[in-house]
């Protein structure tokens, strides 16, 4: 069985070549997290399938994804709100030279 998962940009999948696939079996079902038109129309066609499966573009907002990307964050903001800033793009707007 066949399936296709497209959790990057929906634009990377021609959408009738898409519902053809499911419609003829090529392809077993799908799931999604991007769309062509967001938010997607309740009466688009994609919503009535039995065999795809469609989440919200959240999709790698695992516990260890979300530690990835937001830990980092706050410990900058940290950082910055305690006079040590790090991760300068333009240090020289702070008085600070390049490390």
């Amino acid at each position: 069985m066949r399936f296709l998962i497209n959790t990057a940009r929906a634009g990377l999948v021609h959408e009738n070549a898409l519902r053809q696939a499911l419609e003829r079996g090529t392809i077993a079902g799908a799931g999604f997290d991007v769309y062509w038109e967001e938010p997607l129309p309740n009466d688009h066609w994609l919503r009535r399938q039995d065999n795809v499966l469609m989440q919200p573009h959240l999709g790698g907002f695992t516990d260890e994804g979300y530690e990835s990307l937001i830990t980092p964050a706050i410990d900058n903001v940290m950082a910055f709100l305690d006079g040590a800033p790090v991760n300068l793009v333009n240090p020289e707007v702070l008085g600070q030279t390049p490390a």
